[in-house]
């Protein structure tokens, strides 16, 4: 069952229920690393960081997460910790 805003931003004010939201929301992400890709060619973002030109899209697609999530001003929002996926992956941490 889909929660209702209320309940939702309810859960998001508490803060065990953020702590737990915020796990379940990062090994969902983490777990990205791993799974097929169409954009990679088929390939996970794991396979694709071993040639430059995998390495560049696998960024491109992070960057795109990034400002996808700076764009979404809800001050409750769980934002994935993107850092820790280039960490995952090997990459140079993102200069800002």
């Amino acid at each position: 069952a889909e929660l209702h805003d209320a309940e939702m931003e309810a859960l998001l004010a508490d803060p065990e229920a953020r702590k737990f939201l915020q796990a379940a929301v990062q090994k969902q992400v983490e777990s990205w690393v791993h799974q097929k890709i169409p954009a990679l060619g088929g390939r996970t973002p794991v396979e694709a960081v071993r040639d430059p030109d995998g390495k560049e899209m696998v960024e491109a697609l992070l960057l795109d997460w990034e400002r996808r999530d700076e764009r979404d001003v809800s001050p409750n929002q769980i934002r994935p910790d993107i850092s820790a996926l280039r960490r995952l992956l090997n990459l140079a941490p993102q200069a800002s």
